[in-house]
């Protein structure tokens, strides 16, 4: 029977942090640059603009979760030390 894995502290936390940096960082810069944005393209063409991103965001769903799974099943391959089975 294999050990469990035991996960520290100190990389939990950091992972955490950059988890939230790397939802962060995107709506930092969105908040900055959007005005800019408006006032280059105008009204009408920046609603056109979010328009297009909300239907890119819908169409997002058809990845039916497969990045999740992929991530799922590679990290217990790896914590498994498994490391040859993540390339298949």
């Amino acid at each position: 029977m294999d050990k469990p894995l035991k996960i520290k502290g100190s990389l939990l936390a950091r992972n955490t942090l950059l988890n939230l940096f790397g939802q962060g960082l995107p709506l930092v810069v969105a908040v900055v640059t959007i005005p800019f944005i408006i006032h280059g393209l105008g009204v009408e063409r920046f609603g056109l603009l979010s328009l297009a991103w909300v239907v890119l965001g819908y169409f997002a769903i058809f990845d039916l979760g497969l990045g999740r799974a992929t991530t799922k099943f590679v990290a217990e391959a790896l914590g498994k030390g498994e490391e040859d089975q993540r390339n298949k």
